[in-house]
């Protein structure tokens, strides 16, 4: 888990650096730029349509593993539209949590179903 912890944190902060970066060179206006480029049927749109999907089971992921709860539904939504940048901050809580084990950080309260 440390190797998976460090991951994150490096991620994290590599992250955070470079959309600081992006952020004073072209402003908060991703949505424009995203999905011209998927509209535009390139490689670009292929590469924003194939991250799109993975955000969407990000979200569903998150929320599956909370039992659909309330809380579960807005942290899958959290997900789904803050990417890596939301994610690496939920594993490293969901790792705090579990205490190294693997099976509560993948099903977390589904665990006590299987």
């Amino acid at each position: 888990m440390k190797w998976l912890k460090l991951f994150l944190v490096v991620e994290l902060l590599a992250l955070t650096a470079y959309t600081v970066l992006v952020i004073q060179d072209q402003g908060l206006n991703l949505l424009p730029h995203f999905f011209r480029a998927i509209a535009a049927v390139n490689w670009q749109g292929q590469f924003n349509m194939d991250f799109l999907i993975v955000l969407a089971l990000s979200g569903i992921w998150v929320s599956w593993r909370h039992g659909h709860s309330a809380a579960g539904v807005v942290l899958g939504l959290c997900a789904a539209t803050g990417g890596a940048m939301f994610l690496c901050v939920y594993l490293l809580v969901q790792i705090a949590r579990c205490g190294g084990d693997v099976k509560a950080l993948l099903l977390g309260q589904q665990a006590t179903r299987v």
